[in-house]
């Protein structure tokens, strides 16, 4: 069994668990260092779970947690209002190093004006702020997939 867990693909993954926690583990101590250690950052949290927290708070509440899909991949949940006026969880592509080598994930989020508190209820500033390169306009706010 154990031979299997370190072998082995996830289901429906081409990917190993200790693959996929590597790369985990690659990008936070590259480029997520200060949010992870303040606690900004859930990490390890499965998509379902995310969900059912954020279905609990107010619209704009966001985490962020590592991708099952995408190795060293973290993206960001948040609640929205759908169509019907219930309340919508969407899910942002997953970002990479590639990604955080041209603009920090503080950055990215600071771009967001759908995103107001991180989970359950600290203001987005009052987590990332200390982040974020020194405020200019937006670059590119087409990150959702």
């Amino acid at each position: 069994m154990w031979s299997q867990f370190c072998k082995e693909p996830i289901p429906d993954r081409s990917f190993t668990f200790w693959d996929w926690f590597y790369a985990a583990m690659k990008v936070t101590r590259e480029h997520l260092r200060g949010p992870w250690m303040d606690g900004s950052i859930i990490g390890f949290i499965h998509k379902s779970k995310a969900e059912d927290y954020l279905l609990k708070c107010p619209r704009g509440t966001f985490l962020l947690r590592f991708s099952d899909s995408e190795l060293g991949g973290i993206t960001i949940a948040w609640v929205n209002e759908g169509n019907d006026g219930q309340p919508q969880i969407l899910h942002i592509q997953p970002f990479t190093a590639k990604d955080f080598s041209t603009r920090s994930l503080s950055d990215r989020i600071r771009d967001f004006d759908d995103l107001f508190y991180l989970y359950p209820n600290k203001p987005k500033h009052e987590a990332f702020d200390r982040y974020t390169t020194p405020a200019g306009p937006p670059r590119n706010k087409n990150y959702i997939a």
